[in-house]
């Protein structure tokens, strides 16, 4: 399986402000669940200003009133970033990333706090991000209306910025959200688990052919 980086320390990030993170194309599948994330952090009582790191792009950017966040809010567009280049951006200046899908799993191998939003096709008011480690089912996004069905732990985004600052957890987090990918996500163990629900598969290709969606 991916091997988690061992690169330097991240250097500290300014005490005076909070550093978060969003990766995910823009565009209207996703977009809402980014206009969620910010107005709850433009609610947040907070008492220093935020930085919200912005990578990836898409037909919906034009959707983020910066005006309705400022001052309060200071964006940071990279577009999309990759590979070696992608991992040393979040590894400097970002505390926290709020990501979905398999983009979590390659930011939580880099020991950085994730924390998954929720889906909506139009804007919602919800305020509930999920540690990558309470996943379960291999789910890593999920539509608002099927949350309640997943029993699952969940918390507002002033309280992961609670145990970020106040409590000082973002090291025990990341390294948490790393074990779980590491244990849960790797692709030896993935193969492993496909071979053995295929061999134990009753399932026979007449079958599949007399199906009339497969066949």
């Amino acid at each position: 399986g991916a091997e988690i980086c061992k690169e330097a320390p991240r250097k500290t990030v300014d005490p005076k402000r909070l550093s978060l993170g969003w990766m995910s194309r823009l565009d209207a599948d996703k977009i809402n669940s980014l206009l969620n994330f910010l107005d709850n952090l433009q609610r947040a009582k907070l008492d220093y200003p935020v930085d919200v790191h912005i990578i990836g792009d898409g037909n919906c950017r034009n959707k983020i009133d910066i005006s309705q966040y400022a001052p309060k809010i200071r964006f940071i567009f990279t577009s999309y970033l990759y590979g070696e280049a992608r991992d040393r951006y979040i590894r400097e200046n970002i505390d926290l990333m709020v990501v979905m899908g398999i983009s979590a799993l390659d930011v939580a191998q880099l020991e950085i706090p994730v924390v998954i939003p929720m889906l909506h096709p139009t804007v919602f008011p919800e305020n509930k991000f999920v540690y990558l480690f309470d996943t379960k089912d291999y789910s890593l996004g999920w539509d608002i209306d099927d949350f309640e069905k997943m029993d699952i732990p969940s918390y507002k985004i002033t309280e992961v910025i609670d145990h970020l600052r106040n409590q000082g957890r973002g090291e025990e987090l990341g390294a948490r959200c790393a074990a779980y990918a590491k244990e849960h996500f790797d692709g030896g163990k993935s193969c492993r688990m496909l071979l053995k629900a295929l061999d134990e598969c009753s399932l026979t290709m007449e079958a599949c052919t007399a199906n009339p969606v497969l066949g």
